[in-house]
């Protein structure tokens, strides 16, 4: 994810290329874009939230770990999560 909330890479394609903190996807999730949020302002974290398995048929709670990467000034976030 960058900053700005853009989701570049995912395992379900269909949330590359939308964005957090606008898309209507992630609207009924207000803590994950609470989190976003933390996320996009912190360089490492961890935390827990709830949205869509993967095929976006169910909702599960998600554990997940981040840190900041950068090369040539521009800055990600690389997310790794876990369905519990």
């Amino acid at each position: 994810m960058q900053p700005d909330g853009l989701i570049f890479s995912d395992q379900d394609k269909m949330e590359i290329g939308r964005n957090l903190f606008t898309d209507q996807l992630y609207e009924p999730f207000e803590e994950l874009r609470v989190l976003g949020s933390e996320i996009s302002q912190k360089e490492s974290g961890l935390g827990e939230y709830s949205f869509f398995s993967r095929g976006m048929n169910t909702v599960v709670m998600k554990e997940f770990k981040w840190s900041w990467v950068g090369l040539h000034g521009t800055q990600w976030r690389l997310i790794l999560t876990k369905s519990n």
